[in-house]
């Protein structure tokens, strides 16, 4: 299962792109896109041409300090793996494809990521994720102690980056990808990659008119 969220009627064009991108390089999993309940119809209407799209209304104890954590939600879906894209993220290859060859065993009780390669989280890119991306097994008991440290976090930055790495970490149940990034190409802007190697580029606002995207 894929999975983004929108909260808002200025991302619905990141939001037809991400999904055309998806469908265009032949990901075939249904999709979970997660918003408020004011936006619901809006989201539903947007999402109608994309084929197997669901929108889920979250609880509105996720959408406070400006919806930073709504993705918790995705902890309770019904599916094996969810696989998390960002809205600003446009997919270039099937990247679930190459993670079943990469992960064909995947421990269902890590958080699966790539490197924080732009340091958002003020962290060491070796060992901070960047949760732009990530794959995780969806558990009920791990959303609910998410949901617990959301409302007693203290740090300085309330979103949900530093957040998850903090859990994750004091679990030592982070499996990121290597620092060189080579088999995920992943961030990207101002040139570093080739546009042909990447599987996604995230921060698309950053990166839209450099690239020669495929999703018109």
């Amino acid at each position: 299962m894929l999975a983004t969220a929108c909260t808002s009627k200025a991302h619905l064009p990141s939001l037809r792109s991400l999904l055309r991108s998806a469908r265009l390089v032949n990901i075939t999993q249904p999709v979970v896109m997660l918003t408020n309940a004011d936006h619901q119809k809006m989201m539903e209407d947007t999402v109608k041409p994309f084929g197997d799209v669901t929108v889920k209304v979250v609880p509105q104890d996720l959408l406070r300090n400006a919806h930073h954590y709504i993705k918790f939600f995705v902890w309770t879906l019904d599916a094996d793996k969810v696989f998390w894209v960002d809205l600003d993220s446009v997919i270039m290859s099937n990247f679930i494809r190459q993670f079943a060859i990469d992960r064909p065993h995947f421990n269902g009780s890590v958080f699966y990521s790539v490197p924080d390669n732009l340091g958002c989280n003020r962290g060491d890119v070796r060992t901070s994720a960047c949760t732009g991306f990530f794959v995780i097994k969806p558990n009920h008991n791990t959303y609910h102690k998410l949901v617990d440290k959301m409302y007693t976090w203290k740090h300085t930055d309330t979103w949900d980056q530093p957040l998850l790495n903090d859990y994750y970490m004091k679990l030592k149940a982070l499996d990121l990808l290597p620092e060189t990034y080579s088999s995920f190409p992943w961030n990207c802007r101002c040139g570093r990659y080739d546009p042909a190697d990447l599987q996604i580029a995230h921060f698309t606002h950053w990166t839209i008119n450099s690239l020669n995207f495929h999703t018109g």
